[in-house]
């Protein structure tokens, strides 16, 4: 039968299938048997045997003896007549392909250069890295040379050290970023055997990925630092050491600052991102889009398929009310966020059961009214821009919203709002929070919050925690809201929180008496929703009312009444 697709190709193909596989690396019969009706011409596995492996043993021995090597790392990838390992390739086999053959090359060997140029201490760039950057290089990367200029804006009349000295939190992130990419991202310059087996870029970018998601989480630059090299860089205390040492890592960041003069004229917001020569507008611009539109040739695959959009919820609340505080605790509401910013958008809205005249506010109590005000000016004040550079506003504003809840049901709502306003973003802004909540503004913010909010939804409000996704009224995110959240999005790649294991949860019997008082205080008090949100808890309640029983095992029962009440 003749086969229209290359054998080289097939095998290639059938490699790819089994190293992806599912069941990888166990079963490999099964594996080898799936991965050959879908790969192989025929749909089966060629008979094995001896001579196979003794051939690939020769090749291996063989490769050995040229390198004056007992042993070699896999992979091992050689390029023309040199036996030496080419690193380069490894990272990037395309790209080395198509620089080193001379002929005319195809349409596929086009790339897309992406220069960012950013700051390590900034909340856009923080953004850009986690929503843009690193989900399209790991999408497209055999498509994109990628060069990262950490620095930022660039103050021309200043030297670098008086730069420093005026921002040292950035220049010690700048200097951390500088390090890292100049001991890492080339993988031509590692050549000890501990990096050996290692994919420089991808965890170069873990690791900045790693810094960015937890720079606003309360830690020190040191500790952030120890923290992502630990885990994702393969030498510990390496780039520990080059950032104390000055003369280095600020030779290093000299050097960026220079090119960043050299090349980028203006840095609006902290970063700039040049494609293929071209600033571009990061307000406008999609990056994956950009760079799949200056590729020329078949592209890859996520070239074809539009970037899902990020899933919309409106949290509507009291912040008084116990179902409110049970629904913030239970689903560690910052910590689950700061996992899920990149499918997940949460607008907090304040909300109080009342009505909104003029400059006054009916509410059920002044308690209520006067924390409500407080929270809609910490909405607005944070909402959008954080209290630093470095910090996300909406991931300070649900750090906020957690630290407040975890803390209920304290009675004094106010100090509670000011230790998590002091904590959260900065004692200084306690004083500017409490005068707008005192102040007309408060009140204004609230009708403002109604009239875009609240007034348009349909059903309406019935009760909190009260919740949209996608302008829709949500009942499944009430109850499941992690889970709801991940069903709603559209996207093929999900943060891990979307597939963990739910833990079993236990089923109940209760054998309970209608009229027997301890059965009814139960209910009140350990089966009642409002209370207790149990219904979360378990998989499955069954109630069974039971009676005074005789010694023959009949119910005995006072009257016909009470029986038919009782097992009614």
């Amino acid at each position: 039968q003749l086969d229209i697709i290359d054998e080289r190709l097939r095998i290639t193909n059938f490699i790819t299938c089994f190293v992806s596989h599912l069941q990888w690396p166990n079963n490999v019969q099964l594996i080898g048997e799936d991965c050959a009706k879908s790969q192989l011409n025929g749909g089966k596995l060629p008979e094995i045997n001896g001579e196979s492996l003794k051939k690939a043993l020769e090749n291996t021995n063989e490769l050995k003896k040229k390198l004056s090597k007992t042993q070699i790392t896999i992979p091992w990838i050689t390029l023309d007549d040199n036996v030496q390992n080419n690193h380069e390739a490894i990272e990037d086999l395309l790209q080395t392909v198509c620089t080193r053959y001379d002929g005319h090359k195809p349409d596929e060997c086009t790339t897309a250069t992406v220069d960012i140029y950013y700051s390590s201490y900034a909340s856009n760039s923080r953004k850009f890295f986690i929503e843009q950057l690193i989900p399209t290089f790991r999408h497209i990367r055999e498509r994109i040379r990628l060069n990262l200029y950490p620095y930022g804006p660039v103050d021309k009349n200043k030297t670098i050290e008086e730069e420093c000295e005026m921002d040292a939190e950035r220049c010690e992130a700048n200097r951390i970023h500088a390090c890292v990419l100049n001991r890492y991202w080339n993988q031509e310059v590692l050549v000890d055997n501990e990096t050996a087996l290692w994919d420089s870029k991808n965890q170069t970018l873990s690791f900045i990925h790693c810094f960015f998601k937890n720079i606003a989480n309360g830690n020190s630059l040191e500790g952030l630092l120890q923290q992502c090299e630990n885990e994702f860089l393969p030498i510990p205390d390496q780039i520990n050491a080059c950032v104390l040492n000055e003369t280095e890592s600020l030779g290093y960041l000299k050097k960026i600052r220079q090119k960043t003069i050299d090349v980028v004229e203006n840095i609006p917001d902290n970063i700039a991102v040049i494609v293929n020569g071209e600033q571009i507008s990061l307000e406008e611009s999609n990056l994956q889009t950009i760079v799949c539109d200056e590729l020329l040739g078949e592209k890859p695959m996520p070239c074809h398929r539009d970037k899902p959009s990020k899933v919309q919820v409106h949290f509507h609340y009291s912040a008084v009310d116990p179902e409110v505080t049970n629904f913030i605790k239970m689903n560690k509401f910052y910590d689950n966020y700061l996992h899920m910013e990149e499918i997940v958008d949460i607008q907090m809205i304040p909300y109080v059961k009342s009505s909104i005249d003029y400059q006054q506010l009916d509410c059920p109590g002044e308690e209520e009214c006067r924390i409500s005000r407080v929270h809609a000016c910490v909405m607005n004040e944070f909402g959008n821009n954080g209290t630093h550079d470095a910090f996300d506003g909406q991931l300070q504003v649900i750090k906020f919203i957690d630290c407040y809840f975890s803390r209920l049901p304290e009675p004094d709502y106010l100090s509670i709002a000011q230790a998590c306003v002091e904590s959260t973003f900065h004692v200084d802004y306690w004083r500017s929070i409490l005068d707008c909540a005192h102040s007309n503004e408060s009140i204004d913010l609230l009708k403002q919050f109604n009239h875009e909010y609240v007034a348009q939804l349909l059903p309406k409000i019935a009760y909190v925690p009260w919740i949209t996704i996608q302008d829709y009224h949500s009942y499944d995110a009430e109850n499941h809201f992690i889970q709801t959240i991940c069903d709603s999005y559209d996207g093929s790649e999900k943060p891990n929180e979307c597939y963990q294991q739910i833990n079993d949860k236990p089923s109940i019997e209760l054998y309970y008496e209608p009229k027997n008082q301890r059965s009814r205080n139960v209910f009140i008090t350990q089966f009642n929703r409002n209370r207790t949100q149990i219904d979360d808890l378990i998989d499955s309640i069954k109630p069974i009312p039971i009676s005074q029983q005789n010694n023959n095992g009949t119910p005995e029962c006072l009257n016909d009444f009470e029986c038919v009440q009782t097992y009614q």
